[in-house]
C-alpha cells in the first residue's frame, strides 16, 4: 500500500521528521518569527536529514496521513513549551514596566505576538540573547534528537498527561516571571515608600515631577543589581523545561 510506512524506510522517516521539525521551528524561540519562512524550512530539512536515518529502524506500520498529524502535534507542542519560557520573562518585564511607570509607551513589534512596553521587549530580547549564547540552540537540537529516540517517526505515540503539562507549565511560567521581576519591583516599591515618607515630611514637594524619575531610576538600579542572577535563571528554566519535555515524551 502506498500510504503505509514500511519498516526501516529511511526516506519516509526523514519526511516525517521534517514535518515534526518544521512544526517545531514554526513557533520555537530560535530562529523565531523574525527568520524568513524559507530559512526555517531549510533548517528543518537539514536537521531532519541529519537525524532521522538513525531512528528509521524503530518504525512500525502506520497510516502516512495519521503519522504526519502526530508529527505536527509533537513539533508544535515542543515549540510551544519552549516559547512559554520566553513569554514568562516577557511577563516579568511587563510587570516591571507597569511598576516603573513605563506602561504607556508601548509599541508593536512583528517579532512579538502582540503590543508590549519597552521593558517587556527588553526582557524578551535579553532572554533570547542569553538562551542563544549559553548553548541553548545546541540543547534544542539534542531535544529534537531525543524526541526521535523516544517517539520514532511513524511509531506508536501515547499522549502524555495534558493536565499535568498544563499545571507544571503554568506554575513554572508564573514563578519564572516573579523571579525575573522581583528585584526591580522591590527597588521600585522601596522608592515609592520613600516618596510616601517625603510626601508626609515635605508637603510642598511636587511628587508628580520627582516621582516618575525616582521610580524609573530605582527600577534601573534593580535591573543592574540583578544582572548576575538573570542569566543563570534563564539557563536553569530552559534546562528544566527541556528535561520535562523529554519526560513527557516518554510517558
Amino acid at each position: 500500500m502506498a500510504d503505509v510506512i514500511s519498516h526501516g524506510d529511511i526516506g519516509l522517516a526523514t519526511l516525517l521528521a521534517f514535518v515534526r521539525f518544521s512544526a517545531f521551528f514554526l513557533i520555537a524561540p530560535i530562529p523565531g518569527n523574525g527568520a524568513p519562512p524559507t530559512a526555517r524550512v531549510a533548517l528543518a530539512a537539514g536537521v531532519a536529514w541529519a537525524m532521522a536515518p538513525g531512528s528509521a529502524s524503530s518504525m512500525v506500520g502506520v497510516s502516512l496521513v495519521g503519522a504526519a498529524v502526530v508529527e505536527i502535534v509533537i513539533g508544535l507542542a515542543m515549540g510551544f513549551m519552549l516559547t512559554m519560557v520566553i513569554n514568562a520573562f516577557l511577563m516579568g518585564g511587563e510587570a516591571v514596566g507597569h511598576q516603573m511607570g513605563l506602561s504607556s509607551p508601548s509599541f508593536i513589534d512583528p517579532r512579538l505576538p502582540g503590543q508590549y512596553t519597552v521593558m517587556g521587549g527588553a526582557f524578551f530580547f535579553l532572554t533570547l540573547a542569553i538562551f542563544a549564547l549559553s548553548g541553548g540552540p545546541g540543547r534544542m537540537l539534542v531535544l529534537l534528537y531525543r524526541s526521535l529516540e523516544f517517539v520514532p517517526p511513524g511509531g506508536p505515540f501515547a499522549p502524555p498527561n495534558v493536565l499535568e503539562m498544563a499545571q507544571v507549565s503554568g506554575s513554572v511560567m508564573f514563578l519564572t516571571a516573579v523571579q525575573a521581576a522581583a528585584p526591580m519591583i522591590a527597588s521600585v516599591f522601596a522608592a515609592q515608600m520613600l516618596l510616601a515618607v517625603l510626601a508626609r515630611a515635605v508637603p510642598t514637594m511636587n511628587l508628580f515631577i520627582e516621582g516618575p524619575g525616582l521610580t524609573v531610576a530605582a527600577g534601573v538600579i534593580g535591573l543592574i543589581a540583578s544582572v548576575h542572577t538573570f542569566a543563570p535563571l534563564v539557563d536553569a528554566v530552559f534546562i528544566e523545561r527541556m528535561e520535562n519535555l523529554a519526560r513527557w515524551l516518554l510517558m
